[in-house]
């Protein structure tokens, strides 16, 4: 069975596992003091049902959120059920002033909307994630002069929801996962 718990779970670690490259070959292309400095790794995750505000010195962090289903379970024919569930990954991040913390924001989402959006995240079923949309916290510019928010939402659609205990031969006799670049193909343990 595939619940909400295990959506954010496999969101979150594929962030975990792909955001500190992203995030260097940012720092690379932008040839930046700016971004050397201050575009750095989250020194927070957490994984949440929403998102809580978080201290000033817990920045950069990332909140992966899920209230639950986006739209209704729908049951196939073969009697298979497929769920859809919207993720928000809130990024807070904290600059030397206000335009570039602005500009680092715009970074750190388009780097985790990137990673969303190419990877699927590690989880019987899922299926590449949706970009719902992506908004930027309203603080009030002489309030949030070093620390912004803001957030990229997606919707992940998970097929099969109701299952055993992941792939088996019957249904999925391999592991394939695609890439813009690269196709892997591994043969799961019998």
């Amino acid at each position: 069975m595939t619940t909400v718990t295990h959506v954010r779970n496999a969101t979150l670690a594929l962030l975990q596992e792909h955001l500190p490259g992203e995030l260097q070959r940012q720092r690379d292309a932008l040839d930046s003091a700016v971004m050397d400095e201050w575009l750095r790794e989250p020194r927070t995750w957490k994984r949440l049902p929403t998102y809580t505000n978080l201290a000033i010195d817990q920045s950069p962090a990332v909140v992966v959120a899920s209230t639950g289903l986006a739209t209704t379970p729908k049951r196939r024919g073969d009697g298979e059920i497929d769920a859809t569930w919207r993720v928000n990954i809130f990024a807070a991040v904290r600059g030397p002033g206000y335009e570039e913390t602005t500009d680092l924001l715009g970074v750190y989402l388009g780097c985790l909307r990137s990673i969303m959006l190419r990877h699927r995240i590690d989880l019987y079923g899922s299926k590449r994630a949706l970009l719902m949309g992506e908004s930027f916290d309203s603080i009030d510019h002489d309030a949030s002069r070093s620390i912004q928010g803001g957030a990229v939402a997606f919707n992940v659609p998970v097929l099969h929801i109701e299952h055993d205990e992941g792939p088996t031969r019957e249904k999925d006799p391999y592991g394939v996962e695609a890439t813009s670049r690269l196709v892997t193909v591994q043969r799961l343990e019998e």
